[in-house]
């Protein structure tokens, strides 16, 4: 398995099964206390609206790499590398950052 696809595989997993325990914990916590002033200071955290940029940015790093692998305008050769290997490095710089706010949260 190649690093793109580890780092797919990482934003899959923070997105499909992290964010809606996420969600869950606050609204529980929401539901204990009966006052939404708490999910507004957790709406208003840093490291929450962090980890929604990342995972927002991570979601189109992957559209992008997607997009280069399967081009539908043919681009030459260095350009098709230089793209890809730049995606590359935003997509694992991406995933390291979505991971590492989702751990700060």
């Amino acid at each position: 398995m190649s690093i793109p696809h580890i780092c797919i595989s990482f934003i899959v997993a923070l997105i499909g099964i992290a964010y809606p325990l996420m969600l869950q914990v606050i609204s529980r916590l929401e539901d204990k206390y009966s006052s939404i002033q708490i999910l507004n200071l957790i709406k208003s955290e840093r490291v929450w609206k962090s980890f929604r940029i990342t995972i927002i940015i991570s979601l189109v790093i992957v559209f992008l790499y997607i997009a280069i692998n399967y081009p539908l305008v043919v681009l030459n050769e260095k350009l098709f590398h230089f793209s890809l290997h730049f995606i590359v490095i935003a997509l694992i710089i991406g995933t390291v950052l979505s991971v590492f706010s989702f751990v700060l949260f």
